[in-house]
């Protein structure tokens, strides 16, 4: 009769106690000033939220990204080593099967105990690289997020939170365009004394 009581005080001492839910946040961390037209800038595609050197990790991401083609162009995509890097028979991916959006995936094939050793609470999943091309705002958003932990199960990790970011492109200064004519028609001046 003990057992049985103990057990049942164990079974309801389980379910007394909620079970822990992990989260995690993604933040499109993007630049604070506008850039020009023709520039070159980076959005960093953050995670945070997770363990410290401990459960819970990310053992894997896929994720949506969008932006406005008619303002930035998407130039280049990097991925982070935070899954352990990428492994030659299955790499990190980028695709962009449609205009002003694209798919980020990454699955980790390193050991639970490699992962919970190897991040820490937050850090950066890829880094984006843009060029302005015309004047206006460009949101950069998420969509279809979707986080794998390393555990033994590949628990989903909930999702908390999304912060997106925007990159600003302006035109050049009017004094560049001035500068620019400028030498263009010294050039001229240059030209013509040589001709005659």
């Amino acid at each position: 009769m003990n057992k049985s009581v103990f057990a049942l005080a164990g079974l309801l001492s389980t379910l007394a106690v909620p079970a822990v839910a992990f989260s995690a946040t993604i933040s499109a961390l993007t630049p604070a000033d506008p850039i020009e037209v023709g520039d070159q800038t980076q959005v960093n595609l953050r995670i945070s939220g997770l363990g410290d050197f401990t459960a819970p990790t990310l053992g894997g991401f896929d994720l949506r990204v969008s932006y406005d083609d008619s303002v930035v162009s998407l130039t280049d995509v990097s991925f982070s080593t935070w899954l352990g890097g990428p492994d030659p028979s299955f790499p990190p991916e980028w695709d962009d099967t449609a205009a002003g959006s694209g798919s980020l995936y990454e699955v980790s094939l390193e050991s639970t105990e490699f992962l919970d050793n190897l991040q820490p609470d937050a850090f950066l999943l890829a880094t984006l690289y843009f060029e302005g091309v015309a004047q206006g705002t460009s949101d950069i958003d998420f969509s279809n997020v979707f986080l794998i932990g390393a555990d033994a199960f590949a628990s989903e990790i909930a999702v908390d939170e999304l912060n997106p970011g925007s990159i600003t492109v302006v035109p050049l200064p009017a004094a560049a365009w001035l500068f620019g004519s400028a030498v263009i028609g010294l050039a001229g001046i240059g030209w013509r004394r040589k001709a005659v």
